[in-house]
């Protein structure tokens, strides 16, 4: 298993979290808390970097990992449900860009908690530590992925006449269509409840984080 140092042990309250997180204290609340302490959760699907999704410096790194919306240096330990097997990993990437799947792991963070054959699994992830400095960020929905940019470009128009603001950003081998442009995650996640609510299409659209800027 991937072990960070000690200071990454220390426990973080809701404020704290929704401080270095851009998250708001509703939404950290939202989180599962744990009984034996204030440790903030989400369950969910956790898939293995494949070689082709990523650059060979990610996956050089055995406690690297992919998350929409944390900040980046965020460490979090990712349990594997399916066998109680816990790896930390730190958030240096964005991703996974597919809805029911909130984190994406390197392939040794992925070997740590046996999700090698599998792939994917079915985890808990704990925000254990958070950076001292975090980037500026907005948010944003996405509500598409395409890999031609001529239909990504067509839906960011139509968003846009919709919604005021959407772009086309290349991730991963995909144009992804992001809407909005907010300074919180709340707000955020009131425009994608307004998109799926406008357009039935748009059911699995889910918030992103934009950095904007990264040293």
């Amino acid at each position: 298993m991937v072990m960070a140092n000690n200071s990454i042990e220390t426990l973080l309250n809701e404020h704290d979290v929704a401080r270095f997180t851009g998250l708001s204290v509703a939404s950290v609340r939202r989180w599962r808390l744990l009984r034996q302490g204030p440790k903030y959760l989400k369950i969910g699907a956790a898939v293995r970097y494949k070689p082709e999704d990523i650059s060979a410096w990610l996956e050089s790194r055995p406690s690297g990992g992919a998350h929409r919306t944390l900040p980046f240096n965020t460490w979090v330990r990712v349990y594997n449900l399916n066998n109680n097997k816990t790896v930390d990993v730190r958030i240096i990437d964005r991703g996974p860009f597919v809805d029911g799947r909130i984190i994406d792991l390197s392939h040794a963070a992925a070997q740590a908690v046996d999700m090698i054959g599998t792939g994917i699994a079915q985890v808990r992830v704990e925000i254990i530590s958070t950076p001292a400095t975090v980037t500026p960020a907005a948010f944003a929905v996405q509500v598409g992925a395409f890999r031609d940019r001529a239909n990504a470009e067509r839906a960011r128009a139509g968003m846009q006449a919709r919604y005021g603001h959407a772009q086309v950003v290349l991730e991963q081998g995909f144009w992804r269509v992001l809407v909005g442009q907010e300074a919180t995650e709340k707000a955020a996640e009131a425009l994608a409840a307004r998109i799926r609510q406008d357009s039935p299409e748009n059911k699995t659209s889910f918030v992103v984080r934009i950095d904007l800027t990264r040293t």
